[in-house]
């Protein structure tokens, strides 16, 4: 088994790479449209993950240090996605709050002036 590429692949090569690309543009548009941050980071991260491969063209002994340093790339990366779409969700949390404080001080706001 020592000489063997890591034959775990779940989709084809073909099939992967239509994948990334895909996965890639949605990503991009959605970033483009309502820019949160989180979706430029997963436009990056799923075509990261062709990088595994290249690993049967890596030297023997090079191979689990290359594979182990993917995986804490690609770990590192989804949990700091993660953190985003947690921070983002909160941000968009306050704002709706504050938007409907708002809404709600223009309504009272407006009751007075037609009961005057």
């Amino acid at each position: 088994m020592e000489g063997t590429a890591l034959n775990t692949f779940l989709l084809n090569m073909p099939t992967h790479i239509i994948f990334c690309v895909i996965s890639f543009v949605v990503f991009l548009i959605r970033f483009i449209k309502y820019r949160k941050s989180y979706q430029i980071l997963f436009a990056i991260i799923i075509p990261a993950t062709l990088l595994l491969r290249i690993e049967p063209y890596i030297q023997f002994e090079y191979r689990k240090p290359f594979l182990n340093a993917i995986a804490v790339f690609e770990l590192v990366l989804f949990v700091f996605g993660l953190i985003l779409i947690i921070l983002e969700s909160i941000k968009t949390y306050k704002n709706n709050k504050k938007q409907k404080e708002k809404s709600i001080e223009k309504t009272e706001n407006s009751e007075e002036d037609c009961v005057k």
